[in-house]
């Protein structure tokens, strides 16, 4: 659900040491869900900081995206972000499992934040928390050489869920990649990357003119995607990596669609699915399973299809995030078709 269509402020920070810098926060292409009784949990905040430069010339602007979760202040009237630990004992337990998004393997040492609470992985990949308080808390890994990663969790008194996230190295600008994560439950869920392939006829998974990548087909050819990493007993990752064709700069024009197909195991995909987009540099976007349509999910052979990249002929990249739920019968039946935005979102044959 949208909450904002367009909502932009201009606020001042006084840097110790510096002049003032000046922050956009933007609202325009958030999209947000209830996480509990009055919080609402707000993602894709664009920031914007203006730093100033100490030894002169213009400032730097720096963008940064947060998930925030809120709670409504009932006197008022205002959603108010949940940065202090809300009443409530220090009761809940919990860990994160870290691996390498293109290789799949657990990493050691890296460091894990809960809050103002951290710890590192040991020799499983796991970082343990206990007596946490209970609510919405940041969790931020970060390693050496690697993209650091955020996401936020709602933590209770107990034994909270066991969290996924997957790191990848730091991109060059001429690469994409696309990682799934979930929980224990579902087992087993697919990655399919559909994409342009300018005269490559119909096969059995794939439209004419168009590639299909999952776990039975992993190479695009090419040079232009690639599945790095397939995972069939819980937790993920499963990545995809997007690259310009063999010996080009540029990736290749056209629509690709990123979508999640649930293969094995109970539950739902609204289960602790979540896809991190990366292109190049740029701040990483997160999708979440749509809180719209969860009761049309069945278990296996659901599928979400997650978000569009539209790359066109100059190189200039855009996302569109789709956010549908539908239903196949088969892996190799998660198909997309060439044109972008149509319905159904995705083809299916028996």
């Amino acid at each position: 659900m949208k909450l904002f269509k367009l909502f932009i402020t201009t606020l001042s920070l006084v840097l110790a040491g510096l002049a003032q810098a000046q922050f956009t926060i933007d609202f325009t292409d958030t999209s947000g869900f209830g996480t509990a009784p009055e919080v609402v949990q707000i993602n894709n905040i664009r920031v914007d900081t203006e730093i100033a430069n100490p030894f002169g010339g213009p400032p730097q602007i720096i963008t940064v995206y947060y998930d925030v979760g809120f709670h409504f202040d009932k006197e008022t009237l205002h959603l108010v972000p949940v940065v202090i630990d809300p009443p409530g004992l220090k009761c809940a337990n919990f860990s994160v499992l870290v691996n390498h998004a293109v290789t799949g393997e657990i990493l050691a040492n890296v460091n894990v934040a809960v809050g103002d609470v951290s710890a590192s992985t040991d020799e499983t990949g796991i970082a343990s928390f206990s007596e946490l308080p209970e609510g919405v808390k940041e969790v931020v890994v970060s390693h050496t050489n690697f993209i650091s990663a955020s996401r936020n969790v709602d933590l209770v008194c107990g034994d909270n869920p066991q969290l996924s996230i997957a790191l990848t190295p730091i991109l060059s600008s001429k690469e994409v990649r696309v990682i799934l994560t979930w929980g224990e439950e579902p087992r087993d869920l697919d990655a399919h990357l559909t994409g342009p392939a300018p005269g490559q006829p119909e096969g059995d998974i794939n439209e004419a003119d168009r590639f299909h990548i999952y776990w039975d087909h992993k190479n695009s050819g090419e040079g232009v995607a690639v599945l790095d990493v397939d995972d069939r007993f819980s937790y993920g990752p499963e990545t995809v990596t997007i690259t310009p064709p063999t010996d080009t700069e540029q990736f290749r024009p056209g629509t690709y669609r990123f979508s999640v197909y649930h293969f094995l195991g109970t539950g739902t995909l609204a289960d602790n699915a979540v896809v991190v987009l990366n292109i190049g540099n740029q701040p990483s976007r997160t999708f979440y399973p749509p809180k719209e349509n969860q009761e049309s999910l069945l278990g296996e052979n659901d599928v979400w299809t997650v978000f569009e990249m539209d790359v066109i002929e100059d190189g200039s990249i855009s996302i569109k995030e789709i956010g549908a739920y539908s239903q196949g019968n088969d892996p190799k039946t998660v198909r997309s078709g060439a044109e972008p935005h149509t319905d159904p979102l995705d083809k299916f044959y028996p």
